[in-house]
């Protein structure tokens, strides 16, 4: 049986696989696989550039005390926060309490 220069022809198993100048494709029937992946990257080029808009918008409104507790459960010493704050040790205790 032909289809718009396709040949159906079944698999020794009796699952009719769909013969294109390409080589076999998917079984029959499966052909909705092309429209989900079709859909998941439009979803994947929805979704990144609001990832990324709300990526920045964390980063810009974290306050130090939030980045002083990050950096301390990273396992950063209290001199090397209050470096990279740019503030003192004293200050980085406060901020810790």
């Amino acid at each position: 049986m032909t289809t718009c220069g396709m040949v159906w022809k079944p698999e020794r198993s009796g699952t009719p696989f769909l013969i294109t100048r390409r080589g076999l494709s998917a079984p029959a029937g499966h052909h909705h696989q092309r429209t989900m992946t079709t859909i998941s990257c439009a979803l994947l080029w929805v979704l990144t550039p609001l990832l990324i808009v709300l990526a920045v918008i964390a980063w810009a409104t974290e306050t130090n005390r939030d980045r002083a507790r990050r950096w301390k459960r990273q396992g950063l010493s209290q001199r090397k926060i209050a470096r990279r704050l740019g503030c003192s040790r004293y200050q980085v205790l406060k901020l810790l309490a």
